[in-house]
């Protein structure tokens, strides 16, 4: 179950990225690597159980 959270988050995360990279709707700078990163560790933290 933690792997299906972690990538939709990662996939937050990229659609987060091309966002502010293309400009269509700017966030923080940043957005969406934090994201994407938060989504990486929780897919590698739930895979380690």
């Amino acid at each position: 179950m933690g792997v299906v959270i972690g990538l939709i988050i990662l996939i937050v995360g990229i659609i987060l990225f091309i966002g502010n990279v293309s400009g269509w709707w700017a966030t923080f700078p940043y957005a969406g690597f934090i994201v994407m990163s938060l989504g990486a560790l929780i897919i590698r933290r739930s895979r380690d159980d």
